[in-house]
């Protein structure tokens, strides 16, 4: 392990992995940039946001049958929402790993040589198919999110604004990501779809810790009031959008900590749903809630889908 001191503050820095470049400062926030014996700056970066992520910095786990350790994260954000990248330090730390978590949706990648000719950033479409070492990969997602926030240490120099011009790529449980941020040649990053469990996670967050954390953060005890009719309505705070009333059909639309009834005079119909919000279920041996319903029309076929949640799993449709 290494120990640098914050060019701005003083205070020590820990480098416990290899692979890291850069460590945020936990007492100013700064950057620590290590350069063999030297350190520098080059500003400061935003602290992460608390949300429903159980894991933390020191989480600790197994994955290809070597020990890892969290040892740092960025947050980003693009329109769809925001996620982690959780940096690890696995084995002897030489290597460069990220753990990323998105809403309980968890894939671990490791950076890998790519020896291939890509498509440019702006060719890849979702759907088109890529082959990566012979292999045909759908892509699943493309897009440019920006940082909104770090802690830890990193194995690369990011500031506040950095952005991040990334595609996912997949096949069975397979997952790749050609990253474009900083180069026209994407880095690749290989690797697979994974759960905690199959992780042997250890000293996540426990759920009590996640849910006060992230309600802190809103101000709201999970619930809100309807702006139409006064109702109370639960949600996850930083999670959703748009809420439909369950009282007067109302669509809401949460900008921030503010709730605005963007079709006061446009209710929805009320469904009749075969689950009630707030019906719980087991699934694969963990416990779901249903917070949310959506009536969907195809030419003549009417169905009802279900959006349920976990605290450690997140989310899935029924």
């Amino acid at each position: 392990m290494q120990t640098a001191s914050c060019p701005n503050c003083g205070a020590p820095t820990e480098f416990k992995s290899l692979a890291s470049v850069m460590a945020v400062c936990s007492y100013c926030r700064t950057t620590v940039y290590k350069d063999g014996s030297a350190a520098h700056t080059l500003g400061q970066v935003s602290e992460v946001l608390d949300d429903y992520s159980p894991i933390q910095i020191g989480t600790s786990g197994f994955i290809e049958g070597q020990a890892f350790t969290v040892v740092g994260r960025i947050q980003l954000q693009y329109d769809g929402g925001l996620w982690n990248e959780w940096a690890l330090q696995v084995g002897d730390g030489q290597q460069e790993w990220w753990l990323s978590d998105a809403s309980g949706l968890y894939t671990v990648t490791r950076r890998t040589a790519a020896t291939q000719t890509w498509p440019r950033f702006d060719e890849l479409k979702p759907l088109t198919r890529v082959e990566i070492g012979g292999i045909p990969h759908v892509v699943g997602d493309v897009r440019t999110a920006r940082c909104t926030g770090g802690q830890g240490e990193l194995p690369l120099g990011l500031r506040d604004g950095w952005q991040a011009r990334v595609a996912d790529l997949h096949v069975a449980d397979r997952f790749v990501t050609l990253d474009f941020s900083d180069e026209e040649v994407p880095v690749l990053y290989q690797g697979k779809s994974v759960t905690l469990e199959s992780l042997k996670c250890e000293f996540l967050r426990d759920d009590d810790t996640v849910r006060a954390g992230s309600y802190r953060y809103q101000g709201k005890l999970g619930s809100m009031t309807c702006p139409a009719c006064g109702t109370a309505i639960r949600f996850l705070p930083r999670q959703t959008e748009h809420l439909v009333c369950q009282s007067c059909h109302s669509q809401i639309a949460l900008t921030g900590v503010k709730a605005e009834v963007v079709a006061a005079q446009e209710k929805i119909a009320a469904a009749a749903l075969t689950l009630e919000l707030g019906t719980q279920a087991t699934i694969a041996g963990a416990r779901f809630e249903v917070i949310g319903a959506m009536r969907r029309t195809d030419d003549d076929e009417q169905w009802t889908e279900y959006l349920l949640h976990n605290e450690r799993r997140g989310f899935l449709w029924l």
